[in-house]
């Protein structure tokens, strides 16, 4: 239990990590240690393992698994993951993790799968009034609704996802959604 939880406290450190300075840290350090946060992630899974714990693990490794291309594999693990957890408990985890495999589906190209996660991290994230989750689910719905020549709908989420922005104060999201706009 005690390297599982370790390297669980380390992946939750990672996503929690800003994209800024120390970016080469939180990109170098995590494919260092690759191997050990598999085998926690495994352990996890198994009997004696906490699914919950695999639940954090997962979310906090969606941004390295997609900033470094390991999208096969990582929506892998968050399938594996999701398979073994209660969807009827709500908590931020399981929408933090539903959000990252929508992502990674999209990076993928697969939208039907990203939207059918962005949608359901979207109802989570907004029962537990979790703003930042909720613009990165608005985020993912514009895109895909923005590709499939839905613009009124795209216009409608990026809107939201701007005004979630400001009140954020979050300049990065609110350019983007900003230049979103402007697209459609």
């Amino acid at each position: 239990t005690a390297p599982a939880s370790l390297f669980r406290l380390w992946a939750l450190e990672i996503g929690r990590s800003r994209l800024g300075p120390v970016r080469p840290y939180w990109l170098d350090r995590p494919e260092e240690e690759y191997d050990n946060l598999r085998a926690a992630l495994q352990w996890n899974q198994g009997k004696d393992g906490d699914a919950k714990l695999g639940l954090d693990m997962a979310a906090a490794l969606g941004r390295f698994w997609g900033i470094r291309g390991y999208l096969h594999e990582g929506r892998a693990w968050l399938s594996t993951v999701l398979s073994k957890v209660d969807s009827h408990e709500r908590t931020l985890a399981l929408g933090k993790t539903l959000n990252w495999a929508a992502w990674l589906a999209y990076f993928q190209s697969d939208y039907g799968a990203a939207h059918t996660f962005f949608e359901e991290s979207l109802v989570i994230f907004r029962e537990q009034e979790y703003k930042q989750g909720i613009a990165l689910a608005l985020d993912g719905l514009g895109e895909i609704a923005h590709y499939e020549g839905d613009y009124k709908r795209a216009i409608s989420l990026y809107e939201e996802w701007l005004s979630i922005s400001r009140e954020l104060e979050d300049i990065q999201g609110t350019a983007t959604a900003l230049l979103f706009l402007g697209y459609s």
